[in-house]
């Protein structure tokens, strides 16, 4: 008798002790697929397993340097803010303010007239980048030659404000009056040191003079002791006197 069957259910019958028959060639052409299949699979994992250290190496750090790890759309300035050194400063944008002028009264003004002071309060002004505005800014800066600001062009930046002439007189005034104080400073500091030394020789006769206290003022010393000391143990008058 021929056996109909898979190749599984030959191994099993055998297993029993059974006898069969082996098997048509039909059926072992049949089943030939599934070996060459199960071969394959059974291969298949072996490749793996020669592919993983692969990997594993190319992942370990010393096989070349970080910048082949980051994705390529990673921006730029967060690239290099990762990148960067730690404790470094960087610059991002540029805000800018509008202060309001008003009169002062500081009295370094080479020139006549009112001083030019800002104001506490401001208003924002739009923003740009470091890069924009290093660009805008042009090569040259402004030397002190260049801050220095004349009267009219102080007087003119006030009237514009909507400060009146008496404010600006009245500045004016003031920078005068300080000014003057400081003229009187400067033409007494080599008075000071001699006024210094009058003063410690005063202080050291008033100090020898009054190492001993006159009659009244020591007995009104003893009699606040006996006052303080009869207060504290609560015994008569006359014997805290005595007790002192």
């Amino acid at each position: 008798e021929e056996f109909q069957g898979s190749a599984g259910d030959l191994l099993r019958l055998g297993g029993r002790g059974g006898r069969p028959s082996p098997p048509s060639p039909a059926v072992a052409q049949a089943d030939e697929p599934k070996a060459a299949a199960s071969a394959e699979d059974l291969a298949a994992p072996d490749e793996d397993a020669h592919q993983k250290p692969k990997e594993n190496h190319d992942a370990s750090p010393s096989s070349g340097p970080v910048e082949a790890q980051v994705p390529l759309n990673e921006p730029i300035a967060r690239r290099k803010k990762r990148e960067g050194p730690p404790g470094s400063v960087r610059f991002d944008t540029v805000h800018f303010r509008l202060y309001r002028a008003e009169v002062g009264d500081n009295p370094a003004t080479t020139t006549p007239g009112p001083a030019l002071t800002y104001a506490w309060d401001y208003t924002e002004a739009p923003s740009c980048s470091v890069d924009n505005y290093e660009d805008r800014r042009g090569p040259l800066r402004r030397t002190l030659e260049h801050l220095r600001m004349p009267q009219q062009e102080r007087e003119r930046i006030l009237k514009e404000e909507g400060h009146t002439l008496m404010a600006m007189h009245q500045g004016t005034l003031s920078i005068r009056r300080t000014k003057a104080q400081r003229r009187a400073t400067l033409m007494n500091i080599s008075n000071a040191v001699a006024d210094e030394r009058k003063e410690e020789m005063a202080r050291a006769v008033k100090k020898m003079l009054g190492m001993r206290k006159s009659g009244a003022q020591e007995m009104d010393d003893l009699w606040i002791k006996a006052r303080e000391y009869q207060f504290r143990t609560h015994i008569p008058l006359k014997e805290a006197i005595r007790g002192e």
